[in-house]
């Protein structure tokens, strides 16, 4: 039955590193940026945010873009891992990874449309506010 263990395995760790890795990596994004952050679980998933604290469009790009950005890399390094198993979580991670992080470039499509002077707030939901001269 070993086999039947191993089959399981590679799938389990490739989506907890994957939830780790992805949302670590917002965070590690926001703490760059200087703000406090908290991680949760929504009814649609997995989140990180910084409740409460004004942050500007290009800081939101960079930090919705930093997991597709620094994730796939650890990905692909896995992918040629001598150990199989290892290989197998690398190609998870990179599959669920990137299927992750279509709201994240959904939500930069959509900042890429407004004015550079744009703020976000998160809280229960995301605020945008627009500087007047936009609105």
């Amino acid at each position: 039955m070993r086999w039947v263990r191993n089959l399981w395995l590679p799938p389990l760790a490739g989506l907890v590193l994957t939830v780790l890795f992805h949302e670590g990596t917002h965070g590690l994004a926001y703490r760059y940026f200087g703000y406090d952050i908290e991680y949760g679980v929504s009814w649609n998933g997995f989140y990180t945010a910084a409740p409460g604290q004004l942050h500007g469009k290009l800081e939101s790009i960079a930090i919705a873009a930093a997991p597709l950005v620094l994730v796939t890399p650890v990905g692909v390094a896995y992918l040629f891992a001598p150990i199989q198993p290892l290989a197998q979580v690398g190609l998870y991670l990179l599959v669920l990874n990137t299927a992750g992080s279509i709201a994240d470039l959904e939500q930069i499509g959509r900042l890429l449309a407004l004015p550079r002077e744009t703020l976000l707030c998160d809280g229960d939901q995301t605020y945008i506010y627009l500087p007047v001269e936009a609105a």
